[in-house]
């Protein structure tokens, strides 16, 4: 029997001053990395002769749609918005009251322009738990311990090496003009900014950890340069991606990464 749950709405949203990104977060999906997933995971259009669309990220299952704004952004796209909820487990069968319970939400954090944690509430949709076969774990502990310690050692080893080196290139979006900008790390402990437009930025502190490298970047914010704070390569197994924050923590720019 389907089981009545608690579900969150979301919302990713391009304003007529940032790009799109994801103003309304269920608490599940607060980290960047996952926020980024969310962003690559669901886009307008997915849903198809008025049916809802659904991904999958992590345990949770999207229940979302496509919401069309008035107006155009200051590049002269179209405002556009796609909204639902999100819950664990598989949903089986969608109430419209859900979406529509969600639609509201979105639009009250759309209208204040910035990310929101959202809050729950029931779920009147059919929702089913997912099952998890049970393993043995009799004989796999010794070996899996032993991976784990070899990938954490290769992984150490590869980015950490001296004299190693990855570059990573973003079309970045959101409060500022869009712009390439490529991000150069060296051995781990250092790193280099540039966007291509000749702003002098400075790397005040490296760290790299668990796919995730985090820049701590100095900037004179002048010019349409982009302002101080913090920039994270994000890498995990659906790709890269950079994440620039600036005052108060807040994501300012953002976009898939590709090796330059």
């Amino acid at each position: 029997m389907s089981a009545r749950v608690q579900g969150w709405p979301f919302a990713v949203a391009r304003t007529a001053t940032s790009g799109y990104r994801l103003l309304l977060v269920p608490p599940p999906l607060q980290d960047p990395a996952q926020r980024a997933l969310v962003q690559r995971s669901v886009a307008p259009g997915d849903d198809t002769a008025g049916r809802p669309a659904r991904r999958t990220v992590g345990e949770l299952t999207l229940v979302y749609r496509t919401h069309h704004l008035p107006g155009v952004d200051e590049h002269g796209r179209p405002l556009v918005m796609v909204y639902g909820f999100a819950c664990p487990g598989r949903v089986a069968e969608v109430a419209d009251e859900d979406l529509r319970r969600s639609l509201v939400m979105a639009q009250e954090s759309y209208r204040r322009s910035r990310a929101t944690i959202a809050s729950a509430f029931p779920l009147a949709s059919a929702v089913e738990p997912v099952a998890r076969p049970r393993r043995p774990l009799v004989g796999l502990v010794v070996p899996v311990v032993v991976l784990l310690v070899v990938a954490a050692v290769v992984g150490a080893w590869a980015v950490l090496r001296p004299g190693s080196s990855e570059a990573w290139r973003a079309h970045l979006t959101g409060d500022y003009a869009e712009r390439d900008v490529t991000v150069t790390i060296r051995g781990g402990n250092s790193a280099s900014v540039d966007d291509g437009r000749g702003c002098d930025y400075g790397v005040a502190e490296v760290v790299t950890g668990d796919g995730t490298t985090t820049v701590r970047v100095t900037s004179t914010d002048v010019g349409g340069c982009l302002p101080a704070g913090r920039l994270e390569l994000v890498r995990d197994a659906q790709g890269a991606r950079i994440q620039w924050y600036g005052s108060g923590e807040r994501s300012v720019m953002s976009g898939t990464a590709t090796r330059a």
